[in-house]
């Protein structure tokens, strides 16, 4: 067990370093509408990479090993991220509408329900095809290495879920102590910028299935 929880340990750290279009969600909620609705926002995205390392141990890879059928799943989520993407590039008129104020900390917090900004963390991390992806292939590696142990395999991914959130939570209060410091501006462009992430990250999976990379 413990080989297995330090191998989790390591993937967490690795995914904790590498910056992908959730990242920048959770770094913008944390200074728009404060730490608590960071955390929230993670629980949902921690949860929907329980679902797909659940799905992935579940079988979900001999379905994905069809190529059409992987790039049908590709196709489909890299539209919805360009939707989410050009939604995210248009101008926030929440905040275009405030002219009296320049400085987020002189914005009072507008603060989401928390169970929609789960669920909001939830699907945007769900609906990035690279997400399950990652999950088939790292998941697979780990039953071969355990010889199929479920618990040894629930003992890694339960320890790299536990040190991303732990990290993400960092990333938030970080991101919250920067608040003084953002003004209305610095978040529109932001939200532009999240948008173009999204946008690219889409046409790069696009691009790399049809080229028969991915």
């Amino acid at each position: 067990m413990f080989e297995a929880i330090r191998n989790g340990i390591l993937l967490g750290l690795l995914l904790s370093v590498l910056i992908g279009p959730v990242f920048f969600i959770l770094i913008n909620v944390s200074i728009k509408e404060g730490f608590r609705s960071a955390i929230y926002l993670d629980l949902g995205i921690i949860l929907s990479d329980a679902l797909c390392i659940l799905v992935s141990y579940l079988g979900m890879a001999a379905l994905l090993e069809d190529r059409q059928n992987r790039l049908y799943f590709i196709i489909g989520g890299s539209i919805i991220l360009i939707v989410m993407g050009v939604l995210k590039i248009l101008p926030d008129r929440k905040l275009a509408s405030d002219k009296a104020k320049d400085k987020v900390s002189e914005l009072e917090l507008q603060r989401s329900n928390p169970f929609l900004l789960a669920i909001k963390g939830f699907f945007y991390n769900l609906l990035n095809p690279s997400v399950l992806l990652f999950w088939i292939t790292t998941v697979g590696a780990a039953v071969t290495l355990y010889e199929g142990d479920a618990e040894l395999v629930w003992g890694q991914f339960g320890s790299t879920l536990g040190v991303v959130f732990g990290l993400d939570i960092l990333k938030a209060w970080f991101a919250k102590k920067m608040r003084n410091f953002v003004t209305r501006d610095k978040i529109d462009k932001a939200n532009r910028i999240i948008g173009v992430v999204f946008v690219a990250f889409a046409i790069v999976l696009l691009v790399r299935a049809f080229m028969g990379k991915i």
